[in-house]
């Protein structure tokens, strides 16, 4: 074989290693932009948390919600009552 012929396998090592580099290279890029939109998405992330968390006390100190967070149940109304009134099956008359 002459020394500047390139066999298959040659050819075919030489695409993988162009493959992988061209892959590592997109990884990186887009790692570099993840990395940059996490920068600026924290900030504002940590801000909703923190109201999240000051509407969640707010609504535990009105009555709203029990300590684990869950709705309180409403002292004194039966269960089967709703806020929206009777259900119409049950007030038509035949």
């Amino acid at each position: 074989m002459p020394p500047g012929e390139v066999t298959g396998t040659t050819t075919a090592a030489t695409g993988q290693a162009l493959q992988r580099e061209q892959a590592f290279e997109a990884a990186t890029a887009l790692y570099e932009r993840v990395t940059q939109l996490l920068t600026r998405v924290m900030p504002v992330m940590q801000q909703l948390a923190e109201q999240a968390a000051a509407l969640a006390r707010q609504l535990q100190d009105a009555g709203y919600l029990d300590e684990d967070l869950k709705p309180a149940h409403r002292r004194g109304v039966a269960a089967q009552h709703s806020p929206y009134g009777p259900s119409r099956k049950r007030s038509r008359h035949p």
